[in-house]
């Protein structure tokens, strides 16, 4: 059974808190139960806004450490909050807001989930910081097992965000018996920078293509990812560019792993 991944939404103000969450998260790491992430992660000379945007599409869990700081955060609260709230919606993620400091939350998109810790009481508002963590952390083992057991054989697919020329089609696709290639599913519409979870028959093999047709400029490009879900292999994104009159005069080939690929 594969970790759940967990993404961590805060206020750089917050970290401190953070880093006192991550310890107490700590045996539900060494149990392989979740794979943490923070932009703390990121690193040096990596396009920032592309790694958080990634893995919060990648998170099952979204933990949300709620302060005044965040709420006052912009990107937090229009760019982070807003897509945690739609994946949880739709059923793709579980959001935890965990109330770190006294604020006013009120009318916050968040206000009908269930908070940590108990009664809403905010982590700095304990006598003893460490039992705040310790429901924190009671509570984010329980919803990880609930998850768990809700939860079926699939697969989630995140396309990369490519080039700006890519962009102009989306990517698609489809799903096959590997045993005899008939289609399960085909013309399974992906976006871009975006999360898509296919569920899958437990035991049976699988073969899933990944492609777009990409007009660039007097080019045709073809991009194809085939993985088999029973083996967890990948092949990464190949363009095949044909360039010139009649698409025939030259054949550039260019890799790039543009799918990330997760198994529920």
């Amino acid at each position: 059974m594969r970790p759940l991944r967990l993404f961590c939404s805060y206020s750089h103000k917050d970290d401190s808190l953070r880093q006192a969450l991550q310890s107490h998260l700590a045996v539900l790491k060494r149990r392989g139960i979740i794979a943490d992430w923070h932009d703390r992660r990121i690193g040096a000379g990596t396009e920032w806004r592309n790694q958080i945007d990634k893995n919060l599409e990648l998170a099952q869990v979204i933990l949300l450490l709620i302060s005044a700081d965040f709420l006052a955060s912009d990107y937090c609260y229009e760019s982070e909050l807003s897509r945690a709230i739609q994946r949880h919606e739709n059923g793709e993620a579980r959001v935890i807001p965990v109330i770190a400091r006294p604020c006013d939350w009120t009318d916050a998109p968040f206000h009908l989930l269930q908070v940590l810790p108990n009664d809403a009481k905010p982590v700095t508002a304990w006598h003893n910081q460490d039992e705040a963590w310790r429901d924190v952390a009671t509570g984010i083992r329980l919803a990880c097992e609930d998850i768990r057991a809700s939860q079926g054989p699939g697969i989630s697919l995140y396309c990369e965000k490519p080039s700006a020329a890519t962009l102009l089609v989306w990517p698609t696709c489809e799903i096959r018996r590997a045993d005899n290639m008939e289609v399960l599913r085909g013309n399974v519409q992906l976006a871009w920078g975006r999360t898509t979870t296919i569920p899958l028959e437990a035991g049976v093999e699988y073969e899933i293509s990944v492609c777009s047709r990409v007009p660039l400029g007097t080019s045709v490009g073809f991009a194809k990812t085939v993985l088999t879900a029973h083996k967890q292999e990948v092949m990464p994104y190949m363009y095949k560019v044909l360039e010139g009159e009649g698409y025939g005069q030259q054949e550039v080939y260019r890799h790039a792993q543009l799918v990330q690929v997760m198994y529920l």
